[in-house]
C-alpha cells in the first residue's frame, strides 16, 4: 500500500509540474500523452486502494494481488514512457508505452478473475 500511495502523490507531483510548464514550449501531441498518462495513473492508483481494502475484507487475495501488480507494473511502464517523453524528450522508451498497456489489460482480466472465482456468501 505504501508504495501505491506514493504513486498517488507522485500522480499530483507530475500533474503540478506539467501544468506550470511553459505551453509554448510544448507541442500538442506531447501534451495529449502527458494528459493521458495522468488520467491511467490516478485512475489505477485508485482502483488499486480500492483492490487493498477488498483484501481486507476477505475476498480471494491471489488475483487480486496479482491485478494489483500488474496495474503498478502498467503504471511504471505506460506511464512512465509517456512522462519520459513529455518531460524529458526521452523518445526511446516508447516501446513500453504499449507494454504497460499490456499490463494494464491482463491487470483487469485478473481482477475480473477475483470477482469470478470469489466464493459466494449465502
Amino acid at each position: 500500500m505504501l508504495v501505491n500511495i506514493s504513486l498517488g502523490a507522485l500522480a499530483v507531483v507530475f500533474g503540478a509540474l506539467g501544468s506550470h510548464l511553459s505551453i509554448q514550449s510544448i507541442d500538442l501531441n506531447s501534451l495529449n500523452s502527458f494528459e493521458i498518462a495522468q488520467k491511467y495513473h490516478m485512475f489505477h492508483v485508485v482502483v488499486v486502494l480500492i483492490e487493498g481494502l477488498m483484501i481486507d475484507i476477505g475476498f480471494r487475495d491471489l488475483f487480486i494481488k496479482i491485478s494489483m501488480v500488474l496495474f503498478l507494473l502498467g503504471v511504471f511502464c505506460f506511464c512512465g514512457s509517456l512522462y519520459s517523453l513529455f518531460f524529458f524528450r526521452v523518445d526511446y522508451l516508447d516501446f513500453l508505452t504499449p507494454v504497460g498497456g499490456f499490463f494494464f489489460l491482463t491487470g483487469w482480466v485478473a481482477f475480473f478473475s477475483a470477482f469470478v472465482t470469489r466464493e459466494k456468501i449465502v
